[in-house]
């Protein structure tokens, strides 16, 4: 047999997923506090290019499990994941849009969930992964992985479609169509490396797979960030949202892998980053509250532009005091148990 059962929290993962959050912080902060877009900012361009997929990747790594498949299960599960991803993303979302940004619900709808769309995207695609899962419960194991695979192919042509312009998935804005299908194929190569672990881990601790692909992740990165080619042609496509979050992802699941027994470690740092991987969804519906606007200083943006050093230790400083705010308020609504599941849709339990 080459598939897991084993159920036990991975510490690795949760630090893959703290630091994952971490370049998200690290990316908004960029942008939407400093005005810097991801064209002019090389660690920015760098760290959106794999940093989704992780998280979808991630996702799909700590979902799978070997389970029944029945019905009471299966409308569990959703019943779960609505508490999880839906409600607290309709509570955190309402407040920031009807509240503090003074729209109408009818504008919210027109415009979709815009900064909120992950939770979003995470609920569709789980909901996908149980359906296939429940629909052909009786299937082999091997016809499982056909046909999430077929799914996960068929998204992505569907995507790429979109990105040639032969057709609009933004449509229903509220769906989070294109992010849905640009994402879903992270996500099940998640449910497949955890799958056939054994696999995983021959390969991505082989130095003839893991040096290649690394650099081959440098070389993309770079042939997209100089420019070297058109870059409204279909290569400049293929390039940035298929080969290069491919190659991202593989590179910094490799690296953190090679490093997994540090990151297990009650150290300062791994159990930090630990700690922020676990309050992953705290941080994420809370933070767009916290992030400043720095635009005004414009003089100073541009100095912290042109300097890559003063660049990653600034940004870095401010997205590490952003995800503290955003802890400390956690804290304070886990305080209450009600309050705990209505926000995040989880019971309050005491953290190891």
């Amino acid at each position: 047999m080459n598939e897991v059962a084993n159920t036990k929290r991975l510490g690795y993962i949760d630090a893959l997923r703290g630091l994952t959050m971490l370049l998200v912080m690290y990316s908004h902060i960029e942008t939407f506090s400093l005005g810097i877009g991801y064209s002019k900012s090389l660690l920015g361009c760098l760290f959106i290019s794999f940093r989704m997929p992780l998280f979808f990747f991630i996702s799909g790594y700590i979902a799978y499990k070997q389970r029944e498949w029945d019905k009471d299960e299966y409308i569990s599960l959703i019943k779960k994941k609505s508490f999880v991803q839906l409600i607290p993303t309709l509570i955190f979302s309402s407040i920031f849009f009807i509240i503090i940004n003074n729209e109408n619900p009818y504008e919210i709808i027109k415009h979709g969930p815009e900064g909120y769309w992950f939770t979003i995207v995470l609920f569709e695609i789980f909901f996908i992964y149980y359906t296939l899962m429940f629909l052909f419960k009786k299937s082999n194991s091997i016809t499982k992985d056909f046909i999430l695979l077929f799914v996960s192919i068929i998204g992505l042509l569907i995507y790429l479609g979109n990105c040639a312009g032969f057709y609009n998935l933004n449509g229903i804005p509220s769906l989070c169509l294109i992010n849905l299908t640009r994402y879903f194929e992270f996500f099940a190569f998640g449910i497949f490396c955890r799958k056939y672990m054994k696999y995983t881990t021959q390969i991505i601790s082989s130095e003839k797979f893991k040096i290649p692909v690394l650099i081959l992740f440098i070389s993309l990165f770079s042939i997209s960030w100089n420019k070297y080619m058109f870059q409204h042609s279909y290569f400049h496509v293929i390039n940035n949202e298929v080969l290069i979050r491919w190659a991202g992802l593989i590179s910094a699941f490799s690296i953190i892998f090679h490093y997994k027994d540090y990151f297990e470690q009650d150290s300062f740092i791994p159990k930090s980053l630990r700690f922020i991987g676990k309050r992953t969804l705290d941080i994420y519906l809370i933070h767009y509250y916290l992030v400043p606007n720095l635009k005004s200083f414009k003089i100073e943006c541009e100095i912290i532009n042109n300097n890559i050093l003063i660049s990653f230790t600034s940004i870095l400083l401010l997205a590490l005091l952003l995800i503290a705010g955003c802890l400390l308020i956690s804290s304070i609504i886990r305080f209450s148990s009600t309050l705990t599941y209505c926000c995040f849709g989880v019971k309050r339990r005491t953290e190891k």
